[in-house]
């Protein structure tokens, strides 16, 4: 949802204007009902992994699986689903580097690695 400001393109060309602002709005969706369990709206600035466990706190169970975009790939937030029994479906993204800590992860940047032909 863009709050103000004009586009990046207007600034780039004309070197003016406000830089866009957005409110991000994540959600925990229980698939099985395919209704919203979880959700907050935060400012551009908040980190999607940071906002996770609030999104988390709202779900009355704890859940079995947690699918996410790159956006979460976040040690705080693996660490979060494990403890809570869950597993992780959190891609890391094209540039991620192994970390030696998360055997699941570092499988999972083997894994897109291999796909893109990097060793």
């Amino acid at each position: 949802m863009k709050v103000q400001g004009e586009g990046e393109w207007k600034v780039k060309v004309h070197g003016k204007g406000c830089p866009r602002e957005w409110i991000k709005l994540p959600v925990a969706i229980d698939e099985r009902r395919e209704e919203i369990v979880g959700k907050i709206s935060t400012d551009s600035s908040v980190d999607d992994g940071k906002a996770f466990p609030r999104v988390i706190d709202q779900i009355q169970s704890r859940p079995k699986s947690v699918i996410g975009d790159g956006a979460y790939d976040d040690r705080g937030v693996r660490d979060l689903i494990r403890k809570n029994g869950g597993k992780t479906l959190l891609p890391p993204p094209s540039n991620a580097v192994y970390h030696g800590i998360d055997l699941e992860r570092d499988e999972a940047v083997s894994f897109i690695r291999a796909l893109a032909g990097i060793r």
